[in-house]
């Protein structure tokens, strides 16, 4: 085979193209590891800056007073949750599927999350909005603990009010002194105990700080994303 043959510029054609075409289209691959990652995953290796995440979304300090020592790792129902993602018109239904952090057997967790920008990021008067807690979780199970507030979802469609963009912060706190002891009827009405469904109760200028400090709680974890209040698709409001 010589250069002038046709089969030898075919072959050789060929491998040019196929070489660009790998270049063009390789992918990240973690550090260390054969493992390849898209784009979308490459985001999440900011949770290996996840204080300074949270820093940079002033998550600290107007949620927690500190650095937590991991990230928590966040699964709804339809996709995970990175830091600081932008979740346009997704109702955000159902309460988050999966939580994921490193945990300790015999040891007790609560989740709350909740809203440092309500009702307006420009006047936040009536911050934080309670969405969601659960406490004395054990051992990673959302469903072994004690609903306090039931989960309403961050969204125009059930906080009318809201305007701007809104960071929705999730933060696991570890309890110090073992299970403890929160009413029932705290973030619920009274009426409400005894059915399925219930309507937000005493959501509005709840301070997590406060909660944890009252409760011997220690965050361990923590997470963010943003939420657009404005403008929002008249099919999302019905």
């Amino acid at each position: 085979m010589v250069k002038g043959d046709p089969f030898f510029l075919y072959i050789l054609t060929s491998c040019i193209v196929n070489g660009v075409y790998c270049l063009l289209t390789q992918k990240i691959a973690h550090p260390g590891g054969n493992n390849q990652i898209d784009e979308k995953t490459a985001a999440s290796h900011r949770f290996k800056n996840w204080n300074a995440s949270l820093k940079e979304a002033k998550v600290i300090p107007d949620v927690i007073s500190a650095e937590v020592p991991q990230p928590l790792k966040v699964e709804y129902m339809d996709d995970n949750i990175e830091f600081g993602t932008l979740v346009e018109y997704n109702p955000m239904n159902e309460q988050p599927f999966s939580l994921d952090w490193e945990y300790e057997n015999k040891e007790f967790y609560t989740i709350v999350v909740s809203d440092p920008d309500f009702p307006d990021p420009k006047k936040p008067l009536r911050k934080e909005y309670l969405h969601w807690m659960v406490t004395n979780m054990e051992e990673g199970f959302i469903r072994e603990g004690n609903v306090i507030a039931p989960y309403v979802p961050p969204s125009k469609k059930h906080l009318e009010t809201c305007l701007g963009l809104h960071r929705i912060v999730l933060v696991l706190y570890k309890q110090l002194k073992g299970k403890i002891n929160v009413s029932p009827d705290l973030y619920t009405s009274p009426d409400d105990l005894d059915i399925d469904y219930v309507e937000p109760f005493n959501r509005e200028k709840v301070s997590s700080k406060c909660f944890a400090k009252e409760n011997n709680l220690a965050p361990l974890a923590a997470n963010y994303f943003t939420m657009q209040m404005d403008d929002l698709p008249e099919e999302y409001v019905r």
